[in-house]
């Protein structure tokens, strides 16, 4: 074999070392998260709101020992209102709403609320090529807060205006605990990194309104909040330089 096969040879197992190499180190990382979370109510909340979305920012703290801390923000939107009750007083017998002129017009009615606290969890690697990766355990803990938000477009509605419409929108708030539970991929060239899972949110609220004018009846009752939901997040790694060691 004369020189140049021989070193043909070398560089082709020294190449196809490098192609099978394992990233051994854990990285501590900083991130910024982005993420959408599709949900479906239960228990109490079931009996207010449809389907709904959240979306949500977050920091979050990856140690060396795949271990996360962090603080999250969750935006909470929809527009499935199931209170049979809901403006009731307002409605003529055909279910429609009289202005102030004594036209017929309606309202649009929507949920919306947040969500806010600090998480921590840890990720369970399974692939040696990426120990970085691997089942994700997450919980959320916090405090949560929703309500009907009533919008008169053409403002012709005095019954739902300033105060008014406090006597209307079930605010209702307390603190809540959030279980995910997913995968976690950070990629090596640190172009590709986000999770996906499944949670389920619990919230022991109680509503914060002292009387309901469409009920007619105390609107400051516990509320026992349940939901379920899918979710698809976004990771933005915050690396410093020469963090990563790759051994072959």
């Amino acid at each position: 074999m004369n020189k140049s096969h021989k070193f043909l040879v070398i560089l082709f197992l020294l190449f196809a070392l490098k192609s099978n190499g394992q990233d051994t180190t854990i990285n501590t990382i900083s991130c910024l998260n982005m993420r959408y979370s599709f949900d479906l109510p239960a228990l109490d909340l079931a009996q207010k709101f449809g389907y709904f979305s959240k979306a949500s920012g977050a920091f979050i703290r990856k140690t060396n020992k795949n271990l996360i801390w962090g603080v999250n923000f969750d935006y909470i939107f929809g527009n499935q209102i199931k209170i049979d009750s809901f403006l009731s007083n307002l409605r003529t017998k055909n279910n429609d709403l009289i202005s102030s002129s004594g036209a017929l017009q309606n309202v649009g009615t929507f949920q919306r609320g947040y969500q806010t606290g600090v998480l921590f969890g840890k990720i369970f690697p399974f692939n040696k090529r990426n120990l970085n990766s691997g089942v994700l355990f997450l919980t959320n803990l916090g405090f949560n807060e929703y309500k009907v938000k009533i919008f008169d477009e053409n403002n012709v509605f005095a019954q739902v205006k300033g105060d008014y419409k406090k006597g209307y929108d079930r605010l209702t708030n307390g603190l809540y605990w959030q279980n995910t539970v997913g995968y976690a991929f950070f990629s090596k060239n640190k172009n590709i990194n986000f999770y996906a899972g499944l949670n389920m949110n619990y919230a022991p609220n109680r509503g914060r309104r002292e009387w309901l004018f469409d009920t007619q009846q105390p609107g400051n009752l516990r509320s026992h909040d349940l939901s379920y939901g899918a979710l698809l997040g976004w990771i933005i790694p915050i690396y410093k330089k020469n963090v990563e060691d790759t051994y072959y």
